[in-house]
């Protein structure tokens, strides 16, 4: 994905800036995604996507590789660019319109484990399903930008701005979700302290306009010679930026401890209204949960770099850093 964020510049974080002469005009269409994670893997995260049957062998994959607290991560963007070099002085300028997703949370061991094999083997204990963040984001960017290309001997920079129409936002935070469960299988507790924000699920559709933001980019490449190579020092920030979501976005707060005992049934023959007890969703809500509608603000998931390039010969560039 950093291939399309260097995008964001004409020829930023392109080794042949050193020695090619630009193109006038360029009309670019692209588009990228990744999903990584420290325990789940590549044929459970493809199964799951798609909806297949996730059997013991996928489920046991994952199971080996987790932790107490585990990452997952992702991205999803299209776009199209155009970028124009009008003058000889190595100046070019190019404006975006790309539509971005992005995805990140932490879930801890046990709670993969209640999901995926049942609170059965926790009979008798408690399993610690807190520790779960999870943050969901889809919004639009119109993005301008200005690049001054260098030469051999001077620097190469530019900056970037953007403008960031928030269609959509998630973010489920469990501090404490202990959940224990009888020996016998009568009864579980539940001590559950939770927060969420969510945009107005009323207006989710593209082009929804559910909160407005702002972002910045910028990059600085310094060439230097190294083994009679050419190479490049960048130093590189990319959405750096902020949404301010409208006050239709909704804020639940949860800090409660819950007991169930299931449903007895004596005789199934003779079900009635007396036993199966009536519950009202919005009674469970007021109670336990407090609701408002608010304004909120989030700030956009940026990245910051430190790399160096070098250019070996006409086909092999080696690079390395860090971000």
């Amino acid at each position: 994905s950093f291939f399309l964020f260097g995008s964001s510049f004409a020829h930023s974080a392109n080794m042949d800036s050193l020695n090619k002469k630009s193109t006038k005009y360029e009309i670019e269409v692209s588009g990228d995604f990744f999903l990584n994670s420290n325990a789940l893997t590549n044929q459970f995260t493809t199964a799951f996507y798609t909806g297949k049957f996730i059997d013991n062998t996928l489920k046991d994959n994952v199971v080996k590789k987790l932790k107490y607290s585990n990452r997952f991560g992702g991205d999803a963007n299209t776009g199209i660019t155009f970028t124009a070099s009008p003058d000889t002085r190595n100046v070019s300028w190019s404006v975006s319109l790309r539509n971005r997703q992005h995805i990140d949370g932490i879930f801890s061991r046990d709670l993969f484990k209640t999901a995926f094999y049942g609170n059965k083997i926790f009979a008798g204990q408690t399993a610690d399903l807190g520790n779960f963040n999870m943050n969901m984001l889809l919004y639009q960017q119109l993005h301008f930008s200005l690049f001054f290309e260098g030469d051999s001997s001077s620097p190469s920079y530019g900056w970037g701005i953007s403008l960031l129409n928030g269609q959509q936002w998630l973010n489920v935070d469990v501090d404490r979700a202990d959940l224990f469960t009888s020996e016998d299988g009568k009864y579980i507790d539940l001590a559950l302290s939770a927060n969420t924000h969510m945009s107005d699920t009323a207006n989710k559709s593209f082009p929804a306009h559910n909160g407005f933001g702002i972002s910045f980019d910028g990059v600085y490449e310094i060439p230097y010679v190294t083994w009679n190579n050419t190479a490049v020092l960048s130093v590189e920030m990319f959405d750096l930026g902020f949404i301010s979501w409208n006050k239709n976005t909704m804020n639940s707060q949860v800090d409660s401890t819950y007991h169930y005992q299931g449903i007895e049934i004596d005789n199934l023959f003779t079900l009635g209204g007396t036993v199966l007890p009536q519950y009202n969703k919005d009674s469970i809500l007021s109670k336990n949960v407090k609701l408002k509608k608010e304004s909120d603000f989030v700030y956009t998931p940026a990245i910051f770099r430190v790399r160096t390039s070098t250019q070996y010969g006409k086909k092999f560039i080696f690079e390395k850093g860090i971000g």
